[in-house]
């Protein structure tokens, strides 16, 4: 809820105010002041997020306001609201901290200069934000740097010692201030000096991070530290300081040379053999024998030091890992099978048997030795096996062991979450005249090809299995609420019917598809497949490339939509498709000067459908693309038969589809069209609602500048509904906008309505864009239409959609049409 102080002695006023802001779709609340000791109340008291002000008022003035809300809440944007502030007095507001100014004739810019206003108030709070969080961040470094126990240390391009923290202080053994300044060579023997400037122009040069171990000395002892120096990147990207992190490795070093002794006594084993330092956060490898480089070729050097899952590459998804990580974590013996990928790559099963080195102090295990068995080629037999038993020897799909017992994991699954799914039963079409007459070697090379085909349509959660000869099934468990069974099947369908290349002769196949649905065509898997069977021979019954849904008792709606899916498939090449034309008339002279085209199916048996029936099941399909197509073609082509007989040119305005719109080709289709046809270009107008350019509004734009530079007319239809945008509207090649109905039916008795009507052709005007108004049904719509300028109009008030003969003999009477009395 947006808090608002509104300094204003109108009540009316701050009622339209706030009425506006609340038509751009804000809530908010307001208080309203008239003085100067209310205003500074309320500033401490309504805490408002946002200050509304009049610029003269009786008892106070809105430069005051302006001073004291800058002075008592910086941070609140203030706008002022006037009808009397002048340019020079807006610009000077606005120089003294006014974040914009809205004259009260002009209310509509308000929600915008709101919404702006808002929006860089809530900038400024994130950079201030941002500049405590940095504040934040550069302590929480230098805490975090001086509590490190590793020695850091910052150096600049020459060497000199910026920053050292407390570690590297305790590790020099030296005071801080003498460190700092310094170069190596004041603070260490010549040749250590020497090899640590080396590698750190080292770093410099290459632009990135070296690790190096040096011996430093000490009065007492001289320490192993393991260094990563690293080059630092200023504000310009350039590399002007070293870091340095190390790490002191020296018992670690002395730990590593007690186990190389003992390394010797296994090195000749023929089995491979590892041993982990668990007590390290990485757990890595600190010896591996010659077996091992063998088995897995790596060599020592490129194991030791890594973890141990290096070994499973990217496959560390394997439950048996786990068996391996309780052992460690409880410091007890583990055995595991795991999948252990070599050098080069290939897979080796390894049988892993892990055991704790006791410590000869009683505390903690912290080594681990490992003893590895390839057994890949027991294993690869095991999965032959079960690769027999389970699997289809020519397609390499499920057989019918395995499909069975996917199928009583779906049935489980869907009883627990209370699912559906499908299964569909396919069997070629004539399969056997492939057999006699290309042989049976062409009939398996097609079975093969046809498995993968089934494959390349479904999910990954779903299953396609062959039970023998040409007969396939699917489980479908993973289709989605925005894909209905029959859009699977259809694409089904129509990947099977493309030509097969088999001996290298071109050969097309059909199939017949039954269907059933758990639970209701069935509770288990012999069931289901029995009924989906049968449901298969129904369709091979009633002519090939047909399919058919076993469930009897599916509900009236859903049958009828799935067979009013599938007749629509056959619609277009059946020619049951249809053009209604609803004549667009100029208000000036009431001459029919173009005509809008309303697609109709000419159902064989419904009889005529209305296209909000089957409009969504097109674009589900994705049919809206080929319908879309014809419907311009045919528009184009009748539009130029009009002309060819001699009548006046009008144009013809065809509806884009989303789909259409994001076409590659669709600027190739529409000039195929206007080439094919001969018609105008000017003559044809596309379509097109606010919705669809939000889409992708920028490649939208691309596409309708490369249509209208064909000289194609855009129409901008629904304005007002959708986004309304003017910074993308002043973009668009639009030839003109189209009130919507929803505000024509009201425009004579709604006050908004017809603010908003009249809001659309001033502006349309302003940018010399042609406005027509849609679903005009009555005289006193058409009147105040014509009073505000409207230029043109469609609706039932001066015809219905009519067929393309009417159409004609419209334009054979004159092509006048006047509003019915």
């Amino acid at each position: 809820m947006l808090r608002i102080l509104m300094v204003e002695d109108s009540p009316t006023d701050a009622e339209l105010s706030l009425r506006e802001l609340k038509r751009a779709g804000m809530t908010c609340e307001f208080m309203r002041v008239e003085t100067e000791q209310d205003f500074r109340d309320q500033i401490q008291d309504y805490h408002p997020q946002l200050i509304l002000s009049d610029y003269s008022l009786p008892q106070f003035d809105g430069m005051s306001a302006l001073h004291i809300a800058r002075e008592l809440a910086p941070e609140i944007p203030f706008i002022f609201v006037s009808g009397t502030i002048g340019e020079e007095t807006a610009i000077h507001s606005l120089k003294n901290g006014a974040a914009d100014y809205i004259i009260k004739n002009n209310l509509s810019r308000l929600p915008s200069a709101v919404t702006s206003a808002l929006e860089r108030a809530e900038e400024k709070l994130m950079h201030k934000r941002m500049e405590r969080e940095l504040e934040n961040s550069n302590r929480l470094f230098r805490v975090f740097m001086q509590n490190l126990p590793a020695i850091a240390f910052i150096k600049d391009q020459q060497g000199q010692y910026i920053f050292a923290n407390a570690s590297t202080v305790d590790a020099l053994q030296l005071p801080h201030e003498e460190i700092i300044g310094k170069h190596d060579t004041m603070l260490f023997p010549p040749q250590l000096a020497q090899e640590m400037r080396t590698a750190e122009q080292q770093t410099l040069a290459q632009g990135e991070a070296i690790q190096h171990v040096r011996q430093f000395p000490q009065a007492d002892d001289v320490k192993l530290w393991l260094l990563t120096t690293f080059p630092v990147q200023d504000m310009d990207g350039n590399f002007n300081h070293i870091g340095g992190i190390g790490i002191d490795i020296t018992e670690q070093r002395k730990a590593e040379e007690a186990l190389l002794l003992r390394n010797h006594a296994i090195e000749a084993s023929a089995t491979p053999i590892l041993i982990v330092d668990v007590a390290q956060p990485a757990m890595p490898l600190i010896y591996v024998n010659r077996a091992f480089e063998l088995v897995t070729g790596y060599s020592s050097q490129e194991a030791v030091g890594r973890n141990c899952r290096f070994l499973q590459g990217h496959d560390r998804e394997q439950p048996e890992l786990e068996k391996i990580r309780t052992a460690i974590r409880e410091r007890c013996p583990g055995y595991a099978i795991l999948r252990n990928y070599r050098k080069d790559g290939s897979l080796f099963w390894n049988e892993l048997y892990v055991a704790p080195v006791p410590d000869p102090h009683g505390g903690e295990p912290r080594y681990f030795v490992g003893v590895q068995k390839d057994i890949t080629e027991i294993r690869q037999y095991q999965e032959a096996l079960e690769r027999q038993a389970n699997y289809d020897t020519l397609t390499g799909l499920a057989n019918r062991n395995l499909l069975k017992e996917r199928m009583q994991q779906a049935i489980s699954e869907a009883r627990r979450h209370n699912w559906t799914f499908s299964v569909a039963f396919i069997d070629i079409d004539n399969f056997k005249r492939v057999n006699d007459s290309m042989g049976h070697s062409a009939g398996d090379e097609l079975i093969r090809l046809l498995g993968q085909r089934l494959q390349s349509c479904l999910r990954d959660g779903d299953t396609v299995a062959r039970l023998g000869g040409d007969e396939f099934v699917l489980l479908l468990t993973s289709q989605s609420l925005d894909e209905s069974i029959h859009t699977v099947v259809q694409r089904i369908r129509n990947t099977i019917i493309n030509p097969f290349i088999i001996t290298g002769r071109q050969l097309t196949v059909t199939c017949s598809i039954g269907l059933a649905n758990f639970p209701h065509d069935g509770r288990n898997a012999d069931t289901l497949l029995s009924n989906a069977d049968s449901a298969m021979y129904q369709a091979k019954a009633s002519g090939s490339n047909n399919f058919r849904f076993y469930a009897k008792e599916m509900n009236a709606e859903l049958g009828h939509r799935l067979s009013l899916e599938n007749d629509l498939w056959h619609a277009l090449e059946n020619q049951q498709l249809v053009l209604h034309y609803q004549p667009q008339v100029c208000m000036r002279n009431s001459q029919i000067i173009g005509m809008e085209a309303l697609i109709r199916w000419q159902h064989p048996k419904l009889g005529m459908i209305p296209p909000l029936q089957f409009i969504p099941l097109s674009e589900d399909d994705g049919l809206i693309v080929p319908i879309g197509i014809w419907v311009m073609e045919t528009a184009a082509h009748q539009n130029r038969q009009l002309q060819l007989a001699g009548y006046p040119p009008i144009r013809v305005a065809v509806n884009l589809s989303v789909r259409q719109l994001e076409q590659k080709d669709l600027v190739h289709c529409i000039e195929k069209t206007l080439q094919h046809s001969g018609l105008d270009p000017q003559c044809l107008e596309l379509e097109i609602t606010e919705s669809m350019l939000m889409h992708n509004i920028e490649e939208s734009i691309i596409t309708l500048n490369r249509i209208s530079d064909l000289g194609v007319q855009l129409s901008l239809d629904d304005f007002g509904t959708g986004y309304s945008s003017l910074s993308y509207l002043k973009r668009l090649p639009i030839n003109r906008l189209k009130i919507d109905k929803s505000f024509i039916n009201d425009i004579t008795t709604t006050y908004n309505d017809a603010i908003i009507a009249r809001s659309i052709i001033a502006l349309a005007h302003s940018l010399e864009i042609q406005v027509i108004a849609e679903g005009v049904e009555s005289a006193d719509q058409y009147a105040f239409l014509l009073e505000n300028g409207c230029d043109e109009v469609q609706g039932y008030l001066l015809s219905r959609p009519r067929p393309f003969e009417d159409m004609e003999a419209l334009l054979r009477d004159g092509g006048r049409l006047l509003p019915a009395s």
